[in-house]
């Protein structure tokens, strides 16, 4: 979910994106409850976060000519 909400993805280059997103998610699971969980043959995890967002879009205000 941090991805859906980064508004700086789009600025980072497409072939560093994949790695960007790994090393998020990484640092999040470093600093939250994680669950291992297995399921058949696949093992992964869940993450416990809890969080606040803060969304502020500003622009500058047209001149007038």
């Amino acid at each position: 979910h941090i991805i859906a909400v980064n508004p700086f993805i789009h600025r980072i280059p497409d072939d560093l994106k994949g790695e960007y997103k790994e090393e998020v998610t990484e640092e999040i699971a470093k600093n939250k409850i994680v669950f291992e969980r297995k399921n058949g043959d696949a093992n992964g995890y869940s993450v416990l976060d809890r969080y606040g967002l803060l969304i502020a879009y500003f622009r500058k205000p047209l001149q007038p000519q």
